[in-house]
């Protein structure tokens, strides 16, 4: 129900702080877009920034603790669920503070967003993802812009999961709004190795 508060979360540090980055994709203050095809790996990742972050773990990147809220639009929180334990073999830990509302747009659960992000003092927002924002067509300029201003409404600091269009890997889906909102821009690129092994890349492609 738009502006309910899921139960009550706990989280593992009584001590909040602001978050400095997880270099250098997740900058203080700042939105963050990473973009691939389906398939190509962007949960899972989004999902590992997220853990690292929420404990200040350094194992994949160097970060500064901060709370975090992870908004999953897309899959099933069974789904999650597998993909968290499989991410806690490798981090330590599987929990996480997360909305899941698949079937609802960013715009259906914008105020619940909010007040989860002030009860649980939350320095970071993730999103997954863009195509289920719930504002128009992504590839008109205000649509897209009225994304973007509720994704900095929400949380000063966000990294937001989106897709590519098929003929175009090189970009994100939808208006070039986008790109100008995001302060960075990172492209997962992947690879098979083979059936059981994928190897992921992050590229940088556009940064302020």
């Amino acid at each position: 129900v738009t502006g309910s508060i899921p139960d009550a979360w706990t989280p593992p540090a009584k001590e909040r702080k602001a978050v400095e980055k997880l270099s250098p994709i997740i900058v203080r203050g700042g939105g963050t877009i990473l973009f691939a095809p389906p398939k190509a790996g962007k949960t899972f990742i989004a999902l590992a920034m997220a853990l690292s972050i929420q404990y200040g773990i350094n194992t994949l990147w160097p970060v500064t603790q901060a709370n975090v809220l992870y908004v999953n639009l897309e899959r099933s929180e069974d789904q999650m669920r597998q993909r968290l334990l499989a991410l806690g073999e490798i981090l330590g830990t599987a929990d996480l503070n997360m909305l899941h509302r698949r079937g609802s747009t960013l715009a259906d659960v914008e105020e619940t967003i909010k007040a989860m992000v002030e009860r649980d003092e939350v320095a970071v927002l993730f999103v997954d993802s863009l195509s289920r924002a719930g504002v128009g067509d992504l590839n008109e300029n205000q649509p897209m812009n009225r994304a973007m201003d509720a994704l900095n409404r929400l949380c000063p600091t966000w990294d937001l999961v989106a897709h590519t269009p098929r003929a175009d890997q090189d970009h994100a889906y939808g208006s070039i709004m986008a790109d100008a909102a995001a302060d960075v821009l990172v492209q997962l690129v992947t690879q098979r190795e083979s059936r059981s092994t994928l190897g992921i890349g992050l590229k940088i492609t556009g940064a302020n």
